[in-house]
């Protein structure tokens, strides 16, 4: 029998927040992303570990994306480095901010140029917290010297995985749940494979599945919402496995509820909006 994400899941290891907390106790997430073309990815990133409870989040974009950024929300902290895309110029700004994080969130948004990919390697190595890598972030991953990957979460859809993989995605799920794992094991990583039936895996070989949400999530934007909830609730205490499994029960479950309201007609913003209202529900 599969091991399905629920709702009691969820209200477990949902973090609490103490009474005489202060702010920055409840999570600081950097969402480092965003280029000349996708400026709203880093965005909606921030949206999803910002309306998913997370204290403090910075994004750090590229100087073209720095003016869009900062005033879209006022509870964004924005940081900017040099250019349209992210190179070896942010390298150290972004290395130096990450000191004061829980947890880093790399690729909304960030393109797939050579420069780019070589900057979030160095980051990789620079960096000590934990970190979640969504869209092109993904394949900077290391692959030789894997000791380090167990603090890393990768957050593909099928077809990054394939890529990842370099070979074809299978169409059975029973297959599909055998690559995960051997992606996992193999690199030493936490894996997210966002399906129609999500698979989530831990680098420890931990595995679950969870299968709410409909196709109103294959809007644009809706894994950069994820990743960016995920980040906040790593911040916020989890590990990366149960982060990631009742990250995406939160983001499909508002998913189902806004379909209920409009149809397919919701948004990546939607869902943002919508998590704080899915998160109180599900935990009462």
């Amino acid at each position: 029998m599969l091991n399905e994400v629920k709702r009691p899941d969820l209200k477990k290891l949902f973090p609490k927040r103490k009474r005489d907390s202060h702010k920055g106790d409840n999570g600081r997430v950097l969402i480092v992303g965003g280029s000349r073309e996708y400026y709203g990815a880093p965005i909606l990133a921030g949206m999803g570990a910002l309306f998913g409870g997370t204290d403090l989040v910075t994004l750090f974009v590229p100087e073209c994306n720095f003016d869009v950024s900062r005033s879209y929300y006022p509870d964004f902290i924005v940081k900017a480095f040099p250019g349209d895309h992210l190179d070896g110029r942010g390298v150290e700004l972004i290395s130096l901010t990450s000191q004061s994080q829980d947890c880093v969130v790399f690729g909304p948004g960030i393109g797939d140029r050579e420069e780019t990919q070589t900057a979030i390697q160095a980051l990789i190595k620079k960096i000590e917290c934990p970190l979640v890598l969504d869209s092109h972030a993904i394949y900077a991953l290391p692959r030789k010297d894997t000791r380090d990957n167990a603090r890393i979460l990768i957050t593909p859809h099928a077809q990054e995985f394939a890529n990842f993989c370099k070979k074809p995605m299978p169409s059975l799920f029973i297959e599909k749940t055998e690559c995960v794992k051997k992606c996992a094991a193999t690199f030493n990583v936490n894996v997210l494979l966002k399906n129609p039936v999500d698979i989530i895996v831990s680098a420890k070989g931990d595995f679950c599945i969870n299968s709410t949400g409909n196709p109103g999530l294959t809007k644009g934007g809706t894994g950069d919402v994820l990743a960016g909830l995920i980040g906040g609730l790593v911040a916020r205490g989890l590990s990366l496995y149960n982060a990631a499994r009742i990250g995406v029960f939160i983001l499909d479950t508002a998913g189902d509820e806004l379909f209920l309201e409009k149809g397919y007609g919701y948004t990546a913003t939607d869902l943002a909006l919508h998590l704080p209202y899915t998160i109180k529900e599900l935990l009462s």
